[in-house]
């Protein structure tokens, strides 16, 4: 529903296998996304490392997540679709 905005599922990976890096972290990739606000309007926790859409639910694309390899800084994960 909604590209993955109100997504709450626990995929905390990527299509590639990469690992999530934690929402409330800044490393291995610096960050100013405003996960707070989002988390809270989905009744999740930042602490965990989930796959998600915080950027917009008009976007056409699925969740994402930063990832914790140093070279690649974000993608796109495997959340199926209702």
């Amino acid at each position: 529903n909604g590209r993955g905005y109100v997504y709450t599922g626990n995929v905390s990976t990527t299509i590639f296998g990469r690992t999530c890096q934690r929402w409330d972290s800044q490393e291995p990739h610096e960050h100013n996304q405003d996960v707070a606000e989002y988390f809270m309007d989905v009744s999740m926790n930042t602490t965990e490392n989930k796959c998600r859409n915080p950027t917009n639910p008009f976007i056409p694309r699925n969740c994402w997540c930063y990832t914790m390899d140093a070279k690649q800084r974000r993608e796109y994960c495997d959340v199926p679709f209702c």
